[in-house]
């Protein structure tokens, strides 16, 4: 589950809000949000020029992963990144077909010491085809339970298929 952090800074104040935003999601996307994250598109986003990590949530659905940066400054963002390197008016949010998707996968240090000692979470890996059959990767930290996520995600890849 998202943290409070998270939903303050989305400007969500109760939970009920947090409730009804996910709502709202669902209701918009036509389907269930099977898990959700909050994290950093660290590698390959779409639709950013940005050369740092991009805050913001990946969810996963029957059809699609998504990804959602929002636009407004807050907290939580001013506390992570230097929001002055991306300008207050761009949202990034994108989706790719479960379909689409070739490989996922979790890198972790290979270290088990240095696993011990870091606090950089695993990063998931996201190969998939474009609409124009292209090969891309995104990459992600996720801050909250990624070997959930990705089981979550390899099961809906392999239904799919």
């Amino acid at each position: 589950m998202l943290t409070y952090n998270l939903a303050k800074s989305m400007g969500i104040s109760s939970t009920q809000e947090f409730n009804d935003f996910w709502e709202q999601i669902q209701q918009d996307l036509g389907e269930q949000v099977l898990t959700r994250a909050l994290g950093a598109c660290v590698d390959g986003c779409r639709n950013s020029s940005r050369k740092h990590p991009l805050w913001g949530l990946l969810f996963l659905t029957e059809r699609a992963l998504y990804f959602r940066h929002f636009a407004h400054k807050n907290s939580l963002s001013s506390l992570l990144i230097d929001t002055r390197l991306l300008p207050a008016a761009e949202e990034v949010y994108f989706s790719i077909a479960i379909e689409h998707i070739r490989n996922v996968s979790l890198e972790r240090n290979p270290s088990l010491l240095k696993r011990l000692f870091s606090s950089t979470p695993p990063v998931l890996t996201v190969d998939y085809l474009t609409l124009d059959t292209h090969p891309h990767t995104l990459r992600f930290f996720l801050e909250s339970d990624p070997d959930r996520f990705l089981a979550l995600l390899e099961e809906r890849r392999h239904q799919s298929s």
